[in-house]
């Protein structure tokens, strides 16, 4: 990871035009780190801002901050991982992250050279660092002999080898194409290797053109090898068949959250997924959870066949005590075409089914986390899929009590929303058995410091009279 530097000429003479130092104890601060983006989020591991302001993205322009490939408005406070969506037809192999106040206090980012929105300056140094970086978006579609890919951004010149699936994992190679560097738009990858079938899943990945030939000629050693940015190969998934593509999401609050929101009994809860695709017309259903499983069904929406971005189900079918915290969206087809839901478990409005699996999953709705059995890493870490909260905290690893949580073994700081790839590290004591009682709690007083003892400072997380905490086994067997 790298933290904040200051660049060159250009930005000397920002800082003397922006003389805006960070005032308090905790200055604000931002580390990034160089990395492969599969879609189109570039991901921050840690920024503190001391006054409400914006992450800004610039492309390179010669060396130094260019135009912007896109922000991300920001509340005063600390921030994990955090995301930031961009133009991905824009970026550059080198990118810019700044940090920004929002002068005017109007949560639009506005500047243009002049005081408007200027950059942080903390000690004479904008907050501003290079990112090396390479990308693929890539959405799910239905693939007939090729497959066309929104944007490329390699640092050098190079292929897309579209990969089938095999295991799990990329295997065989479905077709290649030559790619310049830089940005490249709208790339199609044509289906050209007759000896092996598509899969409902495939890998466009990343090589470069070590040979400077033209032709891939990967074999699985050095020649025309894999792209590696910040220790990530640069592949991913994309689905070629029906999929739901939807992250944890807050639609049910911590009973503190809950309790400044007023009267909410007017309002419909929605579900929101990312993506949808299907072959046939069809329905996005929401199941609740019951006895571990899909029950009955909270809210759904029709599709006809297609690609669909941001799909809203509204939450309509039950009322909203009657939702659980873990939701089951799962895709049916319309067998009958006529537009409405009408599976009773029968043959009828069925289930959508890909390589003999069912098109469903569970997610999270409510403050949460998920992770799985593990043993603590060789750096006395522990690591978290997600953590879902309903503003700014911390998530908190205590020690085992006699079955009960005890003392704090370590805690990370957490932002409200979706947090993913949260690694804890148990600073502050040893385990005492094989079970450790990850807990979420809030920040009350957003300083980003853990400072609970008991009290109603940092508290833990509530959601319908439950803290949200459960004990993890980390035996590692």
């Amino acid at each position: 990871m790298r933290k904040f530097v200051l660049l060159t000429v250009l930005l000397v003479c920002l800082a003397a035009v922006f003389a805006v130092n960070a005032q308090g104890a905790q200055p604000s601060s931002l580390v990034v780190e160089d990395q492969f983006v599969f879609g189109n989020e570039i991901n921050i591991p840690e920024l503190h801002l001391d006054q409400d302001g914006f992450i800004v993205i610039h492309i390179d322009n010669e060396g130094a901050p260019g135009p912007v490939a896109g922000f991300r408005y920001l509340k005063a406070g600390w921030y994990i991982n955090l995301k930031v969506e961009v133009d991905t037809t824009m970026l550059t192999p080198t990118v810019f992250p700044m940090l920004h106040y929002d002068t005017n206090a109007n949560g639009e980012y506005e500047f243009a050279g002049g005081e408007l929105d200027g950059p942080v300056v903390v000690d004479g140094n904008v907050l501003v660092a290079p990112m090396a970086l390479t990308a693929i978006n890539a959405s799910d579609q239905l693939a007939d002999g090729s497959l066309t890919i929104a944007s490329v951004t390699i640092d050098q010149p190079g292929f897309v080898a579209l990969h089938i699936q095999q295991d799990g994992a990329p295997g065989p190679v479905l077709g290649t194409v030559q790619i310049p560097a830089g940005t490249s738009t709208d790339v199609t990858v044509e289906f050209t290797n007759n000896d092996i079938l598509p899969t409902t899943v495939v890998y466009p990945m990343l090589h470069y053109d070590t040979d400077g030939n033209g032709i891939y000629e990967f074999a699985g050693g050095e020649l025309d090898g894999i792209v590696v940015t910040g220790g990530q190969p640069a592949f991913g998934p994309v689905s070629t068949g029906p999929s739901i593509n939807a992250n944890a999401q807050n639609i049910i609050y911590s009973d503190a959250t809950a309790a400044t929101m007023g009267d909410t009994s007017g309002q419909t809860p929605v579900f929101r997924a990312n993506s949808v695709l299907l072959d046939q017309p069809g329905f996005l259903v929401v199941h609740i959870e019951q006895d571990g499983g899909p029950g009955p069904v909270a809210g759904v929406v029709y599709l006809e066949a297609g690609f669909y971005e941001e799909v809203e189900v509204p939450l309509d079918m039950l009322p909203i005590e009657e939702i659980t915290t873990t939701v089951f969206p799962m895709l049916h087809y319309d067998t009958d075409n006529n537009g409405v839901y009408e599976f009773a478990g029968g043959e009828l409005d069925g289930i959508v089914v890909v390589d003999g699996n069912p098109v469903f999953f569970a997610t999270q709705i409510a403050p949460s986390f998920t992770e799985d059995a593990q043993a603590v890493s060789e750096d006395n870490t522990l690591t978290f899929d997600m953590v879902l909260a309903d503003a700014p905290g911390f998530l908190v690893i205590h020690d085992d009590n006699g079955g009960a949580p005890g003392p704090v073994l370590g805690f990370v700081r957490v932002q409200e929303g979706l947090n993913q790839n949260v690694v804890v590290t148990l600073d502050q004591g040893t385990p005492s058995t094989t079970t450790v009682f990850p807990m979420l709690h809030y920040d009350t007083n957003l300083n980003g410091q853990y400072e609970f003892a008991g009290g109603e400072l940092d508290g833990p997380v509530i959601v319908r009279d439950e803290v949200v905490v459960r004990p993890l086994d980390i035996s590692g067997q």
